[in-house]
């Protein structure tokens, strides 16, 4: 039988359990986040919808953990559309086209994600989406690309120029032989042209 000792002892066991349970369940409670969307500021106010805490939002980051929903809300005074782009293309393009107009994306990814208004491409925010335990989904590495080897430019060999200009050498020279080859003959046949002629005429005259 229990005695009285060990009934408290395990009462208070079973109350620090439940204690304990309570506290790791608000640890991993998932949060809503609301970016109001400003046509001249941006993306220039969140507020934690589910806690009611401060946000931590920083120069336009935002830190979040995996399973946090953001709810980005058009809080333009006037009508003006404003289309919300990711750069990662975690959605399409979505255009709040009404005050009060609004959608919101679940990140279950733990990653660094950039997004910017279309119209105002200077308007950026950037969302940090920290691992939590309890999430099957990988946290993704930093992929490194090696820089291109960049090809050697091809050597310079005397050797080859100096064929090449013995070629076109040689190959003037040929010409030139040819040239004065020609020449000569042509000279021959114009001396023997004449000569035949001289010898013709002397025959016929001493004939007469």
């Amino acid at each position: 039988m229990i005695n009285k000792s060990a009934r408290i002892i395990m009462i208070l066991l079973i109350i620090l359990s439940c204690i304990e349970i309570k506290i790791v369940a608000a640890d991993n409670i998932p949060v809503i986040y609301i970016s109001y969307i400003d046509p001249d500021i941006g993306f220039y106010k969140i507020t934690d919808i589910t806690t009611h805490n401060p946000a931590k939002y920083v120069s336009g980051t935002l830190t979040i953990n995996q399973g946090d929903t953001v709810e980005w809300e058009n809080d333009a005074d006037k009508q003006f559309t404003m289309t919300v782009v990711s750069d990662q293309k975690l959605f399409p393009d979505v255009s709040l086209v009404s005050i009060g107009d609004n959608f919101s994306y679940t990140f279950n990814q733990a990653e660094v994600y950039t997004f910017y208004i279309k119209e105002r491409h200077t308007a950026r925010q950037t969302i940090i989406v920290l691992p939590v335990n309890g999430y099957n989904t990988p946290v993704p590495t930093a992929i490194i690309t090696s820089a291109p080897v960049a090809t050697p430019a091809p050597t310079y060999n005397p050797s080859t120029t100096a064929r090449i200009a013995n070629n076109g050498s040689s190959n003037e020279t040929n010409g030139k032989t040819n040239s004065l080859s020609f020449s000569l003959t042509g000279i021959m046949s114009i001396i023997v042209g004449i000569s035949s002629i001289f010898i013709t005429y002397r025959i016929g005259r001493d004939k007469k």
